[in-house]
């Protein structure tokens, strides 16, 4: 059995944010959740939101964040699951009876999107499942959870055919300047995560410099994307400090004004 690794706190300040993880990602690469999450609470955390990714994940995450009252959940069905065995009618269907079930409990719808890296299905098959969820957002109220990946220009057709009612989030954005103005312009919060530390990722860092603050949103989409200090090592909430301060860097304003943003705008928008 793996060992369970514990998580390290020093120099970590209060009041951060993470609009983007996984709590059974991290679970299956060693990390203790519970410790994680006590860990985040005791530094002071001010939210963080758990993502799902399949139709049928809901029960599992809920006991996990249960004890935690400011920890939230999405749920969704992203691009992979147009590979499933599992027929789509049967996947969206389910999604939306959890979603009647423990509306209360769901925070946003995602993350979904397009994922032309992987090559899941076609991208028709993508494409349908994306729009279809957009619709189910609007329906039940909810923010969604954008996940692109090397499918900019299909996004945005998709968001521009079915813009969905209460905005959302551009998970780990990796768009230009031009994507992220159109994406503004559609009332969606920018979402960046410890990859705008990467040498190479400079483009992202000129994104970061135009965004308005109060659309402004951190990330860790743990256990993936270590910062570039921590490089090959799983990747934990813990470590949204570093994107916080690549941002505070590039605005040249105090690390203090991003955190107290980005937390107002995690309320603002999931709750």
């Amino acid at each position: 059995m793996k060992d369970c690794i514990a998580p390290t706190t020093t120099g970590i300040p209060r009041g951060l944010t993470d609009s983007h993880f996984h709590i059974l990602s991290m679970k299956q690469k060693g990390i203790d959740i519970l410790s994680l999450l006590s860990a985040m609470q005791d530094t002071g955390f001010a939210g963080g939101m758990d993502i799902g990714t399949e139709y049928d994940d809901f029960s599992l995450r809920h006991e996990k964040a249960s004890p935690f009252p400011w920890l939230r959940l999405s749920v969704g069905a992203g691009p992979w699951a147009v590979d499933s065995t599992i027929d789509i009618d049967y996947q969206m269907a389910t999604l939306e009876d959890i979603i009647r079930e423990h509306r209360n409990k769901i925070h946003a719808l995602g993350e979904i999107g397009l994922d032309y890296h992987w090559n899941y299905g076609t991208p028709e098959k993508q494409k349908a499942l994306f729009v279809r969820q957009l619709a189910m957002a609007t329906r039940w109220n909810l923010p969604v959870v954008i996940h692109d990946r090397d499918a900019h220009d299909d996004i945005m057709s998709c968001l521009q055919e079915q813009c969905p009612a209460h905005g959302g989030i551009m998970h780990c954005f990796s768009g230009d300047v031009d994507m992220a103005m159109r994406a503004l312009d559609m009332g969606f919060h920018i979402s960046f995560a410890c990859n705008i530390s990467y040498k190479n990722n400079g483009f992202l860092r000129e994104v970061a410099r135009i965004v308005p603050m109060d659309r402004l949103l951190v990330e860790t989409d743990s256990p993936y994307l270590a910062p570039l200090s921590e490089r090959g090592k799983i990747n934990t909430p813990l470590s949204v400090h570093h994107a916080c301060r690549i941002v505070a860097d590039v605005k040249d304003i105090p690390l203090e004004d991003v955190i107290a943003a980005t937390a107002k705008n995690f309320t603002s928008l999931i709750g």
